[in-house]
């Protein structure tokens, strides 16, 4: 601030009013501020624009040990038998046991009990070995499902013929018996038995009413399993007019409530309770079954970050 000189009627002539020194600071700061402000919107506007996602970090290290005394040795082996990385591997051997568990056990969450299935989408590039990896992990299960195919072709033929004398059986009952209420009797000793369940374990391209039969004729506790994942995200079950409904299915199967389905016939109309279903898919492209399981907040491991190969 400049020394004035005020001259008035009432003043005399030359005097001097002396600036304050607290104005004279506040006026500085003031300067400094206004300079730098006017510095950084210059630089704001030569800098280039802020991104509004923020960058992604590398993958971390796939946590095999996290998997415990028994997943743990056979991911490490899986890597080093096929040289895939270890999140595959782990992926693969996580999948398998999600099958083979989630009918002995519930997990306890903030929402409640749920199943103890597991939901896994693996991504990998191409020639990743990831259908190697896969088919070592599930090799026990592929043996329990032949086990099965053989054991369910001998209890049908028994039962079959259990029909039969069933059928000489209610016969002989309906001559033998002189009323109804002899009859009535005689059936009540007659033994019936349900048709044995079929040996449905693992599907790779189901749609929505398929996984209902599926799980209203074959096993109580099933899954969904493909080293392709597009023949599963491309096939009819995920199909535009179709993908609603089946990831509708799939999330209600997820949270274990029971599943019901309302048509004209009787066969048709299904109430199902204590159904499981595990999913374990390897894909080159996330496509809509990631989208889906993103929301679900199941981890989807990027493995196209990581190549590595474990040293023989």
């Amino acid at each position: 601030m400049r020394e004035q000189v005020i001259e008035g009627e009432f003043e005399p002539r030359g005097y001097r009013v002396e600036p304050d020194e607290g104005l004279k600071r506040d006026a500085e700061w003031l300067r400094d501020e206004l300079d730098a402000e006017d510095a950084r919107d210059a630089a704001a506007m030569n800098s280039p624009p802020t991104p509004l996602v923020r960058e992604t970090p590398p993958p971390e290290s796939f946590p095999l040990d996290a998997l415990g005394p028994i997943l743990a040795p056979a991911a490490r082996g899986i890597a080093e038998l096929v040289q895939v990385p270890g999140a595959l591997a782990g992926n693969s051997v996580l999948a398998a046991a999600g099958l083979a568990a989630q009918s002995h056990a519930n997990v306890q969450t903030l929402g409640g009990a749920r199943p103890l299935s597991l939901f896994i989408l693996t991504i990998a590039g191409s020639g990743d070995r990831k259908t190697s990896a896969d088919a070592v992990a599930l090799e026990p299960i592929r043996e329990h499902e032949r086990a099965m195919h053989k054991k369910f072709s001998e209890s049908l033929r028994a039962w079959n013929l259990q029909q039969e004398a069933q059928k000489l059986d209610l016969k002989k009952a309906r001559g033998e018996s002189e009323d109804g209420a002899a009859y009535r009797e005689r059936l009540a000793t007659v033994e019936t038995e349900p048709p044995p369940r079929k040996p449905w374990l693992v599907c790779s391209e189901p749609t929505a009413e398929g996984l209902v039969r599926s799980l209203a004729d074959g096993q109580h506790a099933q899954g969904i399993f493909t080293d392709e994942g597009g023949q599963f995200i491309g096939g009819h079950g995920m199909s535009e007019e179709s993908e609603l409904r089946t990831i509708a299915m799939l999330s209600r199967l997820w949270q274990g409530d029971r599943i019901d389905r309302v048509r004209a016939t009787d066969r048709e109309h299904l109430t199902l309770y204590g159904r499981r279903r595990s999913c374990g898919a390897e894909t080159r492209n996330s496509g809509p079954l990631a989208a889906w399981t993103e929301v679900q907040h199941h981890g989807l491991p990027d493995l196209r970050a990581d190549r590595r190969r474990p040293s023989r």
